[in-house]
């Protein structure tokens, strides 16, 4: 099984998301932080799910789509 690891970076972006989207919907907020951090975690299973990262030439970095969020 895969590993999955969020950096520091990755960790405050999705913060600062979040936080952003709960200003005007606390309900959307946590609904979109749930879903991002559910397609995270199903990477660990299924780790070829998405595309390659168009602008990096490595099969294992891939990324994921969910709702208006590109997640690398």
């Amino acid at each position: 099984m895969a590993s999955i690891r969020l950096t520091v970076r990755a960790r405050e972006d999705l913060r600062g998301t979040v936080y952003f989207v709960s200003r005007y919907s606390e309900m959307y907020g946590a609904a979109l932080a749930a879903r991002i951090v559910s397609s995270v975690d199903r990477l660990e299973t299924f780790p070829m799910l998405g595309r390659m990262v168009p602008e990096y030439s490595d099969e294992n970095l891939r990324e994921i789509i969910v709702g208006n969020y590109r997640v690398v």
